[in-house]
């Protein structure tokens, strides 16, 4: 099979969800993507999950990430979701 075209790969989406969780599960921040598919998160220190929400008129979701910040931060997240065009 040849190389994709890039048409078909991933890319940013305006108006993704993103929420972040704790250790446990609990919802600890959200925000919403701009027309970049940026989107920044205060976070607190600790084990945190990046959870990006299903976008209707997608296949997929980008995928969940886990991280561990030091200390207070700021979060910076671009999700690239599948766009479902082959």
């Amino acid at each position: 099979m040849g190389t994709p075209s890039p048409v078909c790969a991933p890319r940013p989406v305006e108006g993704a969800v993103i929420v972040v969780t704790d250790s446990t599960g609990a919802d600890v921040a959200s925000g919403t993507t701009g027309s970049d598919g940026l989107v920044v998160i205060d976070v607190t220190p600790g084990a945190l999950v990046v959870v990006p929400q299903p976008v209707d008129g997608l296949l997929g979701t980008a995928p969940v990430v886990t991280i561990t910040v030091a200390g207070d931060q700021t979060l910076r997240v671009t999700a690239d979701y599948d766009t479902g065009i082959r």
